[in-house]
């Protein structure tokens, strides 16, 4: 058995939150032979359970319930999404899905149990998990999160009207005006349950729906960045 097996990520898709390598793939390899020589670092990753799974699966950015895996379930669906990758205007896309879908959600009610403590959110638009930094068009969701901390982030945008959440996505008022109804919690484990199922991305690829347990899995993988 090999006690290391070494691998390089090539960018693809228009995420690539974690690994920006240039769309050339010369300038790419020469990038990732650059990068060869740094030392390697242990990094965090987030493992969710979905009920009547027995099998665990892994994040490494973030996990997302309600209205934002409900706009990454739209963007798979928009025509012109590779046209408008090709162009680099992603941004573009995201902006059709969110719109569309915020016209028609509806709020949901969710029990949220971190760390063995159980707290109803009611008119929840959205939890994200998050691993490391994570951004929401211009939210700044949780720019202190660190994947190799041993805790992952939560923040919950409840209780807000669809005006405000647009405030908050595109203006990023959250912090000076809606702190009250926009919670982020430090935590090893999580179990959110609804009595209406949400839908869950991990990383940006739809994966099911609530319930769902999630919890950090401490320096589970090595990577160079």
């Amino acid at each position: 058995m090999y006690e290391w097996i070494i691998f390089y990520l090539l960018r693809a898709g228009s995420g690539n939150n974690w690994f920006q390598l240039p769309t050339n793939p010369v300038k790419a390899i020469r990038l990732i032979k650059q990068r060869g020589n740094k030392p390697v670092t242990q990094y965090d990753l987030g493992e969710f359970r979905l009920i009547g799974k027995k099998i665990g699966q892994y994040f490494i950015n973030h996990l997302g319930i309600g209205l934002q895996a409900e706009v990454q379930k739209e963007i798979e669906n928009i025509p012109i999404k590779k046209l408008l990758a090709m162009l680099k205007m992603e941004f573009v896309t995201f902006i059709i899905a969110y719109f569309k879908v915020l016209l028609d959600y509806q709020l949901s009610s969710l029990e949220v149990c971190v760390n063995g403590e159980f707290t109803t959110y009611n008119n929840v638009w959205f939890i994200i998990i998050s691993n490391g930094p994570n951004y929401q068009g211009e939210f700044k969701v949780t720019t202190n999160a660190n994947a190799t901390n041993g805790e992952l982030n939560m923040t919950i945008v409840h209780s807000i009207n669809r005006f405000q959440l647009f405030m908050v996505m595109f203006f990023n008022m959250a912090e000076k005006h809606l702190s009250a109804v926009i919670n982020t919690i430090a935590c090893e484990s999580i179990s959110i349950t609804s009595k209406k199922p949400s839908i869950i991305h991990a990383d940006g690829d739809v994966v099911g729906e609530t319930p769902v347990s999630i919890s950090i899995r401490k320096s589970r993988v090595a990577l160079i960045k």
